[in-house]
């Protein structure tokens, strides 16, 4: 399966740019810079998929996808406060192009009781210029692994379901109480578990006549 798709984003004040935001107290007022152009999209994503049924009424699948995501002249805010006013002004202003390039695969294992599924991702997300604060070209809070395991049990009417995801170290930038740049970290790894358990009953309504 191939699939492309393309799109933009036009230079004009949105929404959230409305929505009462504070800083330390202080209104924060976002303006649009005079140059700013539209923010152009363009995302491509090739896959394939195996599926095979295995002794035991198994059935196996397997699927590879790469994908690479392209924004040209992205948004992106930055500070520009002017001491003399007790708001903060922030513009909105365009920063190059942002690549996003990455692989996943996912396996599956599923019987008539039971199921096992998993996926693995790598990724690469930068920027092409580094921003303003910190000088990086990598995006922050974005990371380059991560992945899930999950697993299915029915039981009569009960069904177990439990999962873990698996988040590999990201850039997370560090700021004071006054949204100054302090730092940025590397972020260690880290997992959720998701545990459900349900119960179906089967009714049936008699009707005598």
């Amino acid at each position: 399966r191939t699939a492309f798709a393309t799109g933009f984003r036009a230079p004009q004040a949105f929404d959230e740019d409305l929505h009462i935001d504070t800083v330390g107290g202080a209104a924060r007022l976002i303006e649009n810079d005079p140059n700013l152009v539209a923010e152009r999209s363009m995302s491509f994503a090739q896959q394939v998929a195996y599926k095979t049924e295995l002794p035991g009424d198994l059935d196996l699948r397997l699927g590879v996808n790469g994908y690479l995501n392209r924004l040209d002249n992205a948004f992106v805010l930055n500070e520009r406060d002017d001491p003399a006013t007790p708001e903060e002004e922030v513009i909105r202003e365009n920063r190059g192009t942002t690549t996003v390039v990455g692989a996943e695969i996912e396996a599956s294992l599923a019987a008539k009781t039971w199921s096992v599924r998993a996926g693995w991702t790598v990724e690469d997300a930068r920027n092409e210029e580094p921003d303003e604060d910190f000088g990086r070209n990598r995006l922050f809070r974005t990371p380059n692994l991560y992945g899930y395991l999950e697993g299915l049990v029915k039981v009569g009417g009960f069904q177990l379901q439990t999962g873990i995801d698996f988040t590999g170290p990201m850039l997370v930038p560090r700021l004071d109480e006054n949204a100054d740049p302090l730092e940025v970290i590397d972020s260690p790894w880290f997992a959720a578990w998701d545990l459900n358990i349900s119960y179906a009953a089967l009714i049936v309504d008699a009707l005598v006549i």
